[in-house]
């Protein structure tokens, strides 16, 4: 989630009491690498690097295909199979 995500910049203490924090710039610069880049880690040694990556785009291809469907059907309400579903009570 976010919360991780800015606890990687995000440097905490307690000064005299008090509740402190301050910016990790040097994470920061460490993450600004990493922009734009795709790091991909696997455990599958048969596979050149071409393969990997292609594999990794099927999936988030597959993965982006159920989001869309998913999406629209908690967008709109359906009955289907169930006449009553939405009738008011009686």
């Amino acid at each position: 989630g976010v919360g991780r995500e800015v606890e990687k910049f995000i440097r905490t203490r307690r000064c005299a009491g008090r509740f402190c924090w301050s910016i990790d710039l040097d994470a920061i610069r460490k993450a600004e690498l990493f922009d734009g880049k795709l790091a991909a880690v696997t455990n599958v040694d048969d596979f050149c690097e071409a393969e990997v990556i292609a594999r990794y785009k099927d999936l988030a291809d597959i993965e982006r295909g159920f989001r869309v469907p998913k999406a629209r059907s908690r967008s709109r309400r359906s009955s289907a199979g169930f006449p009553n579903a939405f009738a008011p009570a009686r």
